[in-house]
């Protein structure tokens, strides 16, 4: 709206707080007073002390619940029954016309006696919240401004039920701010206040609640209510908490061989983040005129894995007809026979086999049993014999005996045994496997966690992609802790470390 207007917001403030700027002078809140802004739907509660405002609070009920009593009882729209409300303390007769155009005349008491109920449950609610922000007891005195406060009766049952003479419940008016002059005579009651209290209010801030940085040249408007981090200046231009804040990729999870198996993503590379040309961190605490550039975080990538990569690369050796065969074990998924180099999807079952039998190989290549005897590992086998990986068969032409004497027939004069394919060896290239390491394993939240090996150091942000803890929907302030003590995103973490994250609201 503002920026539709062509205007620009130069201040801030909470109604309560303005309000006591002009109804409570500071010198006056040595005493411990209670300032109580009752408009139409809210009242708005501010408590002086020991020269300082102590506290403030809300309450959801204010002068609309005595309008809708009275339009509720005397059958009139809202707008007549807020005109009636008005006469309470003027008139001693108001006249109106509900909605069965019925015109009708009553007395202010009559009127003060419909309200009543309301009108208690109000001060009792104010009573209850005052109370509860002083400490159980209530103040020195208690001012009553806003519209709301001139209903009639409030005053009395609010002295009643807050346990103070009445004359130390009363109403403030224009009178009060002896150092405000205006030139025109419109704002004089208890409404008025409030309205005085703004314009005071950004008169003493001197416009000096907003400065102004730019991030990747954008120009961001920055409310200088405390010390503004680098992080504040992100999220108003408009980062997510993806954008700054690395992950890992998606773990890949399956079964292998009926156990389970996950392949973990990738790390991700963390957002850049300069201030004036120099390196910073999201924690950083920013000034006026600052220039911040950011490179967002990007994501790692997301596990993945093929069958090859946990086949053994030791296979049976077939040694026949003057050739090798290197025989590797089956692989199937979702019991379905695969190549080697098939990729694995998420919750596939993986299966790897290698167990065979001499009598399955010599099916496989057509090798007569009643031709060829059969070695492994240089010793002779049957047919039967059950191999596996890295185990060496060889097949010898059987010998047999003449009436002459014992020779040996030549191998041209037996027929040779054809082969149903042209059979090649598959040979897989396993992955290269990881450096040896063990790791590190902190304590977080009380639970241990095993963080897997890394290149780098660990850094506490990356805690984050090892555990469950939900940042797109804030609590609170998160907090972050390490060995007791309060951390940053980029502290570097040890194994036994102890990391405490929660939201505090």
């Amino acid at each position: 709206v503002m920026e539709r207007t062509g205007l620009e917001v130069t201040h801030l403030t909470l109604e309560p707080i303005a309000a006591l700027n002009v109804a409570i002078p500071k010198d006056l809140r040595l005493l411990n007073l209670a300032l109580v802004d009752i408009g139409a739907g809210t009242s708005d509660i501010a408590i002086t002390k020991a020269g300082t405002v102590i506290a403030y609070a809300m309450v959801p009920v204010a002068g609309d619940e005595v309008t809708e009593a009275i339009a509720q009882h005397y059958l009139v729209d809202f707008n007549t029954a807020e005109a009636i409300k008005l006469s309470m303390s003027s008139e001693e007769s108001i006249s109106f016309t509900d909605i069965l155009d019925n015109k009708v005349t009553v007395k202010s008491q009559e009127v003060g006696e419909v309200v009543a109920p309301v009108v208690e449950q109000l001060a009792r609610t104010i009573t209850e919240k005052i109370y509860e922000y002083n400490g159980g007891k209530p103040p020195n005195a208690v001012f009553l401004v806003g519209g709301g406060s001139q209903v009639k009766g409030l005053c009395e049952a609010l002295s009643q039920n807050i346990g103070l003479p009445k004359e130390r419940v009363a109403v403030r008016n224009r009178s009060i701010a002896k150092n405000v002059v205006l030139e025109e005579d419109i704002l004089n009651g208890p409404e008025s206040i409030t309205p005085l209290g703004i314009l005071v209010t950004t008169g003493i801030t001197k416009g000096q609640d907003f400065f102004y940085v730019t991030v990747n040249g954008m120009k961001v408007k920055m409310y200088n209510s405390r010390k503004m981090n680098v992080s504040d200046a992100l999220m108003l231009a408009g980062f997510n908490s993806e954008q700054l804040i690395c992950k890992s990729g998606k773990a890949l999870k399956f079964k292998l061989n009926g156990a389970d198996k996950t392949i973990r993503g990738s790390f991700g590379k963390p957002a850049e983040i300069s201030v004036n040309e120099a390196v910073s961190s999201l924690n950083a605490i920013i000034a006026p005129g600052d220039d911040l550039k950011v490179i967002p975080a990007e994501k790692g990538q997301d596990g993945a894995a093929k069958v090859s990569d946990f086949v053994s690369d030791e296979s049976v050796k077939l040694e026949f007809n003057g050739q090798t065969y290197a025989i590797m074990p089956r692989t199937l998924i979702n019991g379905a026979e695969v190549e080697a180099g098939t990729a694995i999807s998420e919750g596939d079952q993986v299966e790897i086999t290698a167990t065979y039998s001499l009598e399955d190989i010599a099916k496989q290549y057509e090798i007569d049993p009643l031709l060829w005897d059969f070695k492994v590992n240089g010793s002779p086998a049957d047919i039967k014999t059950a191999l596996k990986s890295g185990d060496s068969v060889a097949c010898v032409l059987k010998t047999y005996k003449e009436d002459a004497g014992e020779s040996k027939i030549e191998e041209e004069k037996l027929p040779e045994p054809t082969l149903a394919s042209d059979f090649k060896a598959v040979l897989q290239e396993v992955r290269h496997k990881l450096a040896e390491s063990e790791g590190i394993t902190v304590i977080v939240n009380e639970k241990p966690v095993n963080l897997p090996p890394k290149s780098t150091e660990y850094m506490f942000i990356d805690i984050f992609t090892h555990i469950d803890f939900d940042l797109t929907t804030p609590k609170g302030v998160i907090m972050l802790r390490l060995n007791g003590k309060e951390a940053n995103y980029t502290d570097i973490i040890k194994s036994g470390d102890r990391i405490d994250i929660y939201w505090r609201e």
